[in-house]
């Protein structure tokens, strides 16, 4: 069985890189920058490079998600401007690892 992208105890470079690959990944206009849509692809493919299983990944992506996308995005959007940083995605998933 293949590793995941992301795993617990995988080394700090090693988890930065695969994040930020997966950041620029889903920026789809690469504007360096990712609005809500973005965001919520970059976090299930997030969830996918972790090895969620497809039933979460589909509950994820359910109906009624809404307003668990908008709490979700406000967390990483430090300066609430409507979009999020590199840094401010950063600065939140080195904090909340796996």
């Amino acid at each position: 069985m293949a590793q995941n992208r992301i795993y617990a105890g995988m080394p700090d470079a090693d988890y930065e890189k695969e994040c930020k690959a997966l950041y620029a990944e889903n920026d789809e206009n690469n504007d360096g920058v990712l609005v809500l849509e973005e965001f919520k692809q970059f976090t299930i493919n997030c969830a996918v490079a972790a090895g969620v299983s497809d039933t979460d990944i589909q509950a994820m992506k359910g109906e009624g998600s809404d307003s668990m996308w908008s709490m979700m995005f406000r967390q990483f959007d430090e300066d609430n401007d409507g979009s999020i940083t590199w840094e401010e995605c950063w600065a939140f998933l080195k904090e909340n690892r796996p």
